[in-house]
C-alpha cells in the first residue's frame, strides 16, 4: 500500500498505519502545522513501523517561537525501525525545534534544489546510525545544520550547503563527513564528538 497526499492540511498529518507508507507529498501540496509539538508530517514510533517519504512539496511546522517540527518519527524515547526521507528537487522541510527528527536509524536525501531549514535545536537530528546526503540547502538559524546523534555518514556533494548559525555538522558517535560543498558554522563546521574522519 501506499498513500500521496494532495492539497493544503493545515492542522498536521499523523501517519499511523503502515498501509499509509511509503509516503508522496506531491508537488503542489502543503503540509503545515503552525504551532504545537512534534512535527506537521508525524510518523509513530513502534517496533515494526516504517517510514518513508518522498517530498516534493512544503512541510511546514515554521519558523515561529511555538511552531511544530516538520518531519517527525517516532519520539525521544520511542523509536522507529527506520526512517527515509527524500527531499525532491524544490521540496522544502521547515520547522521550530527540528526540520528534520528521527529516532532510529536513518537515510536523509536533500536532492539539488531541495531546502531543509530550522530555527532552533538543528535541522536534521537522527539519533541512529544515520546517512545523509546532501546536494541542497541545510540551515539553522540557531544552532546545528546536521546532527548525527548515533554516528553514521555525512556526504555533502558539490553544489550543497550546509549552513549554521553554531555548529554546521556535528557527530555524537563514529561517523564520517565526506565534503565536496560547503559547510559552515562559526562554532564548528565539523564538529567531531569521537573518532571520526572528515574529507
Amino acid at each position: 500500500m501506499a498513500r500521496t497526499i494532495t492539497g493544503t492540511n493545515t492542522s498536521g498529518i499523523t501517519l499511523t498505519s503502515q498501509s499509509d507508507n511509503p509516503v508522496t507529498v506531491a508537488a503542489t501540496a502543503v503540509v503545515s502545522k503552525p504551532a504545537g509539538t512534534l512535527g506537521a508530517l508525524y510518523g509513530k514510533s513502534g517496533a515494526t513501523n516504517t517510514w518513508t517519504i518522498d517530498n516534493f512539496g512544503l512541510i511546514s511546522g515554521g519558523l515561529g517561537s511555538t511552531s511544530a517540527s516538520g518531519v517527525y518519527l517516532g519520539g525521544l524515547l520511542s523509536a522507529v525501525t527506520s526512517g527515509v526521507l527524500i527531499n525532491e528537487t524544490a521540496g522544502t522541510v521547515l520547522g521550530n525545534t527540528y526540520a528534520v527528527f528521527v529516532n532510529g536509524p536513518a537515510s536523509i536525501t536533500n536532492k539539488s534544489g531541495g531546502t531543509i531549514s530550522a530555527r532552533t535545536n538543528a535541522a536534521v537530528y537522527l539519533r541512529g546510525l544515520s546517512t545523509v546526503v546532501n546536494s541542497g540547502v541545510i540551515a539553522d538559524s540557531t544552532n546545528t545544520g546536521v546532527y548525527l546523534r548515533g554516528g553514521g555518514s555525512l556526504t555533502n556533494n558539490a553544489g550543497g550547503a550546509i549552513n549554521a548559525a553554531s555548529i554546521g555538522v556535528r557527530l555524537f558517535g563514529i561517523g564520517t563527513v565526506n565534503n565536496a560543498g560547503t559547510i559552515s558554522g562559526p562554532g564548528f563546521s565539523v564538529l567531531f564528538g569521537t573518532t571520526s574522519t572528515s574529507n
